[in-house]
């Protein structure tokens, strides 16, 4: 952060997507709290029966609530940075719902490698996704992506 080279034990990760899913998270939340809001002003006062106006309320609030979850359980698992500290531990974030940060401290001893699309990597039991090739190519860079994935 204050733009010192970093020391021989620590390497900060960045993945590709941070600043785009961040973004979107912000933006799905927004669309959610205009569908939820927005959904049932739409149907009142309208023409139809009761019971449709009812239903396209909760159509348009359940297509705001859906999506927004849906973009959380596809972004959940993605590291937005991750960083090895001077005592051999690993601090990662990972997006929330609300499209800030999460953060996680775990040891290299917490990390099991996996193979699936959606995790390269579980820490207790959940899965979180980073990109290997961003891993710089350097000494540093190499010796965190092999302590983390082993």
């Amino acid at each position: 952060a204050d733009g010192a080279p970093a020391g021989p034990r620590e390497y900060v990760y960045e993945g590709a997507f941070s600043l785009g899913v961040k973004r979107v998270k912000v933006l799905s939340l927004c669309s959610l709290i205009i569908t939820t809001i927005g959904g049932p002003l739409l149907v009142v006062g309208n023409e139809m029966p009761q019971f449709a106006q009812i239903t396209m309320a909760v159509a348009v609030v359940g297509f705001g609530i859906s999506t927004t979850a849906l973009l959380h359980f596809f972004t959940k698992p993605y590291v937005l940075s991750l960083k090895r500290l001077p005592d051999d531990t690993y601090e990662m974030l990972t997006p929330s719902i609300t499209g800030g940060t999460i953060k996680h401290n775990f040891t290299r001893e917490e990390v099991a490698a996996t193979g699936g699309s959606f995790a390269t990597f579980t820490v207790r039991g959940k899965g979180f996704y980073v990109h290997r090739e961003l891993f710089e190519d350097t000494p540093e860079g190499r010796a965190l992506l092999q302590g983390l994935l082993g």
